[in-house]
């Protein structure tokens, strides 16, 4: 499967990318306060790093020591071999469920707070997966692999932000329509 969503059309991976996120929002919005989505959290974030591991560790087979720490160098590559867009577009979208799923796993008070410890999180752990890559000889250890890894994830921590704004938005909007139709009292009613 993960060949397959490669092998796609980078537009259709990209609207892949959204729908995923804009279904998320809608499974957070219809059960905000299920302990139902903390596990679909889990779940999501589980496999996201199994994900994030078995495509740049547990597949790979033994190589050459190679590294590249020119910041953006797959860009100057992309004008030799234009595949190299795809790559840094697949070391975005990579990392992109980690930052929508490792929020909700944190302190539901401390939005903030989750933001930054998700961005971090994705910080090491793919440092240590371009470590390991190094140490091990397992594909080419590259300063734009963590450069666009950590974009991936900030993009997934804008979504949860996205989410949790939607969240709101829509639990006020059910809400009045609830009041309206009077199947839950107002506060002004209540008093």
């Amino acid at each position: 499967m993960l060949r397959r969503i490669y092998a796609l059309p980078l537009f259709w991976a990209f609207v892949l990318a959204v729908v995923f996120v804009i279904g998320y929002a809608v499974l957070n919005v219809l059960y905000s306060k299920s302990k139902w989505l903390k596990v679909l959290s889990f779940v999501g974030f589980a496999l996201s790093v199994w994900g994030i591991l078995y495509i740049t560790i547990l597949k790979r087979e033994a190589g050459t020591y190679s590294v590249e720490l020119t910041p953006f160098y797959s860009f100057i590559m992309a004008k030799k071999q234009p595949e190299m867009y795809r790559t840094v577009f697949m070391n975005w979208l990579l990392y992109v469920p980690l930052g929508v799923f490792t929020p909700y796993l944190l302190f539901k008070k401390y939005k903030k707070t989750n933001a930054v410890i998700t961005v971090l999180l994705a910080v090491i752990l793919s440092v240590v997966v371009e470590r390991i890559q190094f140490v091990y000889s397992l594909g080419m250890a590259e300063a734009d692999d963590v450069i666009f890894n950590i974009l991936g994830a900030f993009s997934g921590v804008l979504g949860y932000c996205f989410l949790d704004y939607l969240t709101k938005k829509l639990e006020n909007i059910k809400n009045k329509f609830l009041i309206w139709f009077g199947r839950i009292k107002s506060k002004q009613q209540v008093k």
